[in-house]
C-alpha cells in the first residue's frame, strides 16, 4: 500500500566522529524495500551543543518545502530493517494518515559494553522510529531547541497511531555529542551480551560492523 504518498527522511547528524554512522546508515536506506523519495541529513555545522530538537524541526520545514506527506526521523546511528520504510508508510496509511506513527517499543544495544535492553512504552515511540505527517509538523508545539527529548512532546502534543514490530535497534556508543542515558554503558537496565549473542539475533550479518568498530 503506498498510492503514491510522498516520504521523506530526515536524520539529524553533527559530530563527525558519528560519520562511520551516518555512512552505514546510508546502506540501510538503500537496501529500503520502499526507497524515500529524499533524505535530508540536517548538520548545521555549529560548534557541538544540545540542539537536536533544532535539528529536527528544521529538517521537518525542509521536508515539507520538498513535498513531503509522511516524515520519517531515522537516526544517524542506528539499524533499520530492510522493510522499515514499507512498513511504517503501510500502517501509516491503513491508520488514516494520524499526525504521528511509530513503534511502541524500543531495542537498545551498547556496543561498548555488549548489552542490551528492550523498553515498553505504550503511549508513545522513541524518535528514532517515528514518523510524523505534514498536518502533524503544522501542529506540533516544539520545546526549545536544546531539549533533548523530543519524543515525549511530539507524541504529548500529537495524536497518532502505535504498532508493535521489530525493525529498528538503537546503537548505543558514548561517542561524540550524546543525550540519552541508553549511552551509559553501566545503564542499570542492560543486560550483558558477552558473546554478541542477541545483536546477531536482531541484525544479523550487520552485527559484524558493530563488533568491530571499537577495535
Amino acid at each position: 500500500m503506498d498510492a503514491g504518498i510522498n516520504i521523506c527522511v530526515i536524520t539529524p547528524h553533527q559530530d563527525n566522529r558519528r560519520a562511520a554512522f551516518l555512512e552505514r546508515l546510508g546502506t540501510y536506506i538503500y537496501n529500503q524495500t520502499r526507497q524515500p523519495d529524499s533524505w535530508i541529513v540536517v548538520d548545521h555545522k555549529l560548534p557541538l551543543q544540545y540542539d537536536l530538537t533544532a535539528r529536527i524541526k528544521h529538517g521537518c520545514e525542509l521536508a515539507i518545502a520538498d513535498g513531503a506527506d509522511l516524515i520519517l526521523i531515522m537516526e544517524d546511528d542506528d539499524w533499520y530493517a530492510p522493510e522499515y520504510i514499507e512498513t511504517m508508510a503501510t500502517e501509516w496509511q491503513q491508520a488514516g494518515r494520524p499526525n504521528i506513527i511509530g513503534i511502541n517499543s524500543t531495542r537498545y544495544y551498547h556496543i561498548k559494553s555488549q548489552a542490551y535492553v528492550i523498553l515498553n512504552h505504550p503511549e508513545r515511540a522513541s524518535l528514532m522510529s517515528t514518523g510524523i505527517s505534514r498536518e502533524g509538523v503544522a501542529r506540533m508545539v516544539w520545546p526549545d531547541d536544546d531539549f533533548i527529548f523530543l519524543d515525549i512532546p511530539l507524541w504529548h502534543h500529537l495524536k497518532g497511531h502505535l504498532f508493535s514490530a521489530e525493525l529498528s535497534v538503537g546503537i548505543k556508543h558514548g561517542v561524540g555529542k550524546t543525550g540519552g542515558v541508553g549511552h551509559k554503558p553501566n545503564w542499570g537496565q542492560y543486560s550483558q551480551d558477552k558473546d554478541w549473542a542477541m545483536l546477531r539475533k536482531w541484525i544479523g550479518e550487520d552485527s559484524e560492523f558493530y563488533e568491530q568498530y571499537f577495535l
